[in-house]
């Protein structure tokens, strides 16, 4: 827990952890038992609330870890200012009070659902946890907010450090081409040192993540 890389992963690691003790028992229940729910109204709105903040918290982080990725790549001397642990652990704590707050909306529409039978009756057997009152607003106003902006985001982020990578590969290739003379070459040595600085920066973020 040395780096924002390490942080960013132990998020997604408690979201998933509370997808997973929640999720599970339902799970279970159905491959086991079947129909009908056995665990009551109050454990599906909390299975389905804690759902929904597992799966926005992951795609907040998600997006937050790519800006990150960005301003190391693409802007690695202001990351380097910017890399203070405490920023990293309020930007966190952000993004869980997001992703909570914008899952009520949902959750509050879990609920036992039942079919109903030939006279028109609910048929108790058939019980599951569900969406019982549907907003379709609500899931309209999510689906944008934590698919198709963090979708277009990432897209966007990721172009733009293609786009470094290719110029910093090309303005590495063309360090060696000024020595000719004696002020290129110094200009040259700088420049070559710098892309040097700024690779061992890049090297020493990625490396905690890739052990």
């Amino acid at each position: 827990m040395h780096t924002a890389t390490n942080y960013y992963l132990f998020s997604m690691a408690i979201s998933d952890l509370l997808l997973l003790a929640f999720g599970m028992p339902e799970e279970i229940q159905l491959l086991w038992m079947g129909q009908p729910y056995i665990f009551g109204e109050e454990f599906c709105f909390i299975r389905g609330f804690t759902a929904e903040i597992s799966t926005n918290a992951s795609i907040l982080t998600i997006a937050a870890f790519t800006v990150e990725r960005y301003i190391g790549i693409c802007h690695p001397l202001r990351s380097h200012t910017m890399s203070q642990l405490g920023r990293v652990i309020r930007f966190i704590a952000i993004i869980w009070v997001v992703a909570t707050a914008c899952a009520v909306p949902i959750a509050i529409q879990y609920g036992i659902v039942y079919k109903e039978d030939e006279m028109g009756k609910k048929d108790l057997g058939t019980a599951s946890c569900g969406i019982k009152n549907r907003f379709r607003m609500v899931f309209e106003i999510s689906s944008v907010l934590f698919f198709v902006a963090p979708m277009l985001l990432i897209i966007v982020l990721y172009v733009f450090i293609a786009i470094q990578l290719k110029r910093s590969a090309r303005l590495a290739r063309n360090v060696p081409s000024v020595s000719s003379h004696s002020c290129s070459t110094n200009d040259g040595s700088r420049n070559k040192s710098v892309i040097k600085m700024l690779e061992y920066i890049e090297l020493a973020r990625q490396a905690p993540s890739t052990s």
